[in-house]
């Protein structure tokens, strides 16, 4: 399975990494990462003009220097607010208008970035896969 996944995830078009202290600690998140952009040398180039094809997600602050190189490269996706300054970040509820506009956005960019590659894409998370099934919706 483990196989599978990395072919998968060296063959895709976008990484979408949703980047939270975790995902700053977590060696298979740096390996998924690692492997994507090995990926992006047979399948292009981990950029197509001005546009990342890793597309960080921030559910909260991170500090510049704990990103990977590539992700210091690219402005991302602010899914959280700072309330009373810089010490305090409040992550977006998935109800609000302002996750909703951001997931838009993203969206949107993901779009336009397939478009740039002409390419489909190749792999899509079991994750998602099974919130789009609790959904009641099928990808065929």
């Amino acid at each position: 399975v483990e196989e599978v996944i990395t072919e998968n995830i060296a063959n895709s078009a976008v990484l979408l990494a949703v980047v939270s202290p975790a995902y700053l600690n977590s060696a298979f998140c740096r390996r998924e990462l690692d492997t994507f952009l090995k990926g992006t040398g047979r399948t292009g180039a981990a950029r197509i003009g001005n546009l990342s094809r890793v597309l960080p997600v921030f559910r909260l602050p991170a500090a510049r220097e704990e990103l990977p190189s590539v992700l210091r490269q690219v402005v991302g996706y602010q899914f959280y607010t700072r309330d009373g300054g810089d010490d305090y970040s409040v992550e977006f509820e998935p109800s609000s208008e302002q996750f909703e506009r951001g997931v838009d956005r993203l969206a949107q960019d993901i779009a336009h970035l397939l478009r740039a590659l002409e390419k489909p894409l190749t792999y899509i998370s079991v994750i998602a896969t099974r919130d789009l099934e609790a959904r009641g919706l099928r990808l065929t």
